[in-house]
């Protein structure tokens, strides 16, 4: 799943990164160049946290509401679709 979300992710967090790695590289402050990329780790962290809590709120809103096969059926479908990527990526680098 990480993987997937890196994936995702990529395109708006890349360019940022880029840019503080460089402006980190070309200062003589390791400090302050460990705080710019530690402020952008958390940053990002908090996207990721906020993702998985919403996700958790809303696995508990369809369960209140008798909906709780939809979790196990879109649980067994996310499944399916790791183990065929996995498959596909193997067979795509052999």
């Amino acid at each position: 799943m990480g993987l997937f979300f890196g994936i995702v992710a990529s395109p708006c967090a890349t360019p940022v990164l880029a840019v503080i790695l460089t402006f980190a590289a070309t200062q003589k402050q390791i400090v302050y160049s460990g705080g710019l990329l530690l402020a952008y780790a958390l940053g990002h962290w908090v996207l990721v946290v906020g993702a998985g809590i919403s996700a958790g709120f809303a696995q508990r809103v369809l369960k209140s509401k008798g909906i709780s096969d939809f979790s196990n059926y879109s649980k067994k479908a996310g499944g399916v679709i790791l183990i065929g990527v996995g498959i596909y990526l193997l067979t795509y680098l052999f």
